[in-house]
């Protein structure tokens, strides 16, 4: 398969959420993850936001800062920002102090999803609904692209991204004038990946295109943690080896047409996943070329 000549391969982390390891160990492999996806290539590090005692991250922008203070040269981006907790103009506040630290690019990554799992009924407090959310994600853009009374517009080499696994983020992604990224370990139907797309450019969606997978290389015979997959709704393909995982993230990109390939890696053993972030990228690039 030939890549798009625009195409990027980019790595997403902070999204183990196993419940078998403390998330302070979590958080330490994750930056290493971070230097690691530099040093094989990766363009771009997604980071992820979960609630939870077992979830390393439940508040990216911060992270986002203290990774873009390491002086990294690859891009960085949440996925997601849950604005659906969270306060737009403080949001927007906090997006542009982590965009400052970032040298080689932001990424402010939103979504429309809500919080499952064992921390549903903690934030309970803070969700809005869809209607109040639509509203502030208008607003929140609005503030990042003109700025507003107390904020500058958002300086700097940054993107706007919208996440999701649902026709309705395409269309919303269309109407913000962002980039959209179908989420495929949340929903693993190809064709309405597809469908998503095609609503995106059917709006006037002009941006960028990305699907977003999760794997476990290296793992035969093993299937997806269930608990996991019941609380958090994450899906992880497991796979034999690297070579696998970059074939099947191949063939997802090239049925789903998208310009940007995100990869998570699960493998529990934490060399590994070292590992296997730069396998999966080295046989991709080999497969593709």
């Amino acid at each position: 398969m030939k890549l798009p000549d625009d195409f990027s391969m980019t790595l997403l982390e902070f999204l183990d959420l196993s419940v078998d390891r403390p998330a302070s160990d979590k958080r330490g492999l994750a930056v290493e993850s971070a230097v690691r996806a530099e040093e094989s290539g990766y363009q771009r590090l997604w980071i992820a936001e979960h609630h939870g005692r077992a979830a390393p991250c439940g508040s990216p922008l911060p992270v986002a800062a203290a990774l873009g203070a390491m002086a990294l040269r690859l891009r960085i981006g949440t996925a997601v920002t849950l604005l659906r907790l969270r306060d737009p103009y403080l949001t927007a506040l906090d997006i542009a102090q982590a965009s400052h630290f970032c040298s080689g690019g932001f990424d402010v990554g939103l979504g429309r999803g809500d919080v499952r799992g064992p921390a549903e009924g903690a934030v309970a407090h803070l969700r809005k609904d869809d209607e109040q959310l639509a509203a502030d994600l208008d607003a929140l853009a609005a503030m990042l692209r003109e700025g507003g009374e107390a904020l500058p517009p958002l300086a700097g080499n940054w993107q706007l991204w919208l996440h999701g696994s649902a026709t309705t983020s395409a269309e919303l992604a269309a109407k913000l004038g962002a980039n959209y990224c179908h989420a495929l370990f949340f929903n693993p139907d190809i064709e309405q990946c597809r469908a998503a797309f095609r609503r995106y450019r059917e709006l006037g969606g002009q941006g960028a295109t990305a699907i977003a997978v999760a794997f476990a290389a290296g793992q035969p015979g093993k299937t997806t943690d269930e608990d996991a997959t019941r609380r958090w709704g994450v899906r992880v393909s497991m796979l034999p080896d690297a070579d696998m995982c970059a074939r099947t993230a191949l063939r997802a990109l090239a049925i789903s047409g998208a310009q940007e390939l995100v990869i998570a890696e699960l493998s529990p053993d934490p060399a590994q996943h070292l590992d296997r972030i730069t396998e999966i990228r080295s046989s991709l690039l080999k497969q593709a070329g």
